[in-house]
């Protein structure tokens, strides 16, 4: 049976709250997708805690470097704005 727009309406509002009750940070036009499963996403959102899998079990390398890649990208943003100390 298909999902109906209206249950993703209100999925998409409760994970909203579920968010803000758990003070994360989340922006509306972006979505993050977790694999697990429904007493999966309930630990998650009962604890406020995510865990990661090891980097070698992971089943595509290219998870770890499209990650690695932005955290460069972000910290090479960040480098006009510091000050070297010598």
């Amino acid at each position: 049976m298909p999902v109906q727009q209206e249950d993703l309406r209100a999925y998409d509002e409760f994970l909203v709250k579920q968010l803000d009750v758990l003070g994360s940070v989340f922006k509306e036009d972006k979505t993050l997708w977790h694999y697990t499963t429904g007493a999966g996403l309930q630990g998650i959102l009962e604890s406020g805690t995510i865990y990661a899998t090891q980097v070698a079990c992971l089943n595509d390398s290219t998870e770890i470097r499209y990650a690695s890649s932005l955290f460069k990208k972000a910290l090479i943003s960040l480098l006009p704005n510091m000050r070297v100390m010598l």
